[in-house]
């Protein structure tokens, strides 16, 4: 069994960084500058990175088009929110269930993981805990705990962490979030934004098979 190298954590923090971004603030210039940047921090590109860093280079050079801005924002917004009726919905409960009733019991087991840690949702009489940004937000965190704690030297209270991550993303990511992903570009209307949930599906996947591979 191989397992990662503090430089393989750090990128994958800075990935999951950006996806939560994404989920909580849209795509806004910034969070599409940080997606460019990862994009060109990538070895290799496929088809679908190499149309995507294209558009995005071609943004940076528009950057103050806000009507365009405002539009790709709505399509984020119409696919994940809504307002209209969604086939595929961001929160884990309804994924797993197929029972569009929010505050499942997935939903009570997200808050109490969450709980565990010293954390909660700041919204919570909102947003439900196992809202797609959330829970991407918590894989992030303790990653970021991960890496931290390697850089510290704590090789056995990172290796413990690390394996809170991977339970994490094995019971309450992976079974889910790329499905939507995968689901929502195939709703989008504009192509940069399909093409943003593509990257994030396979970057999702790729890390979950990493986890199988590493850790298993």
């Amino acid at each position: 069994m191989k397992t990662f190298q503090v430089e393989e954590i750090a990128n994958l923090v800075e990935e999951l960084n950006v996806w939560r971004h994404f989920f909580t603030k849209g795509p806004i210039l910034e969070v599409l500058q940080a997606i460019n940047n990862l994009l060109h921090a990538y070895q290799e590109l496929d088809e679908n990175e190499k149309r995507l860093l294209d558009q995005l280079k071609a943004i940076n050079m528009n950057s103050l088009d806000l009507t365009w801005l405002d539009q790709i924002k709505a399509d984020f917004t119409r696919v994940v929110y809504g307002p209209d009726k969604l086939t595929f919905y961001p929160f884990e409960s309804v994924a797993i269930s197929g029972d569009k009733q929010l505050m499942q019991q997935e939903t009570y087991e997200i808050r109490k993981t969450y709980l565990e840690s010293g954390l909660a949702v700041k919204a919570l009489d909102r947003i439900p805990d196992d809202f797609i940004a959330n829970e991407i937000e918590f894989a992030f965190y303790l990653l970021q705990n991960t890496l931290k704690q390697y850089q510290q030297g704590k090789v056995e209270s990172a290796a413990q962490e690390l394996e809170k991550f991977h339970l994490f993303f094995d019971q309450h990511i992976q079974p889910w979030i790329p499905d939507f992903c995968h689901h929502a570009s195939s709703q989008c209307q504009d192509s940069l934004i399909a093409d943003i949930f593509r990257l994030i599906e396979g970057s999702l996947t790729n890390i979950g098979d990493m986890l199988k591979l590493r850790l298993a």
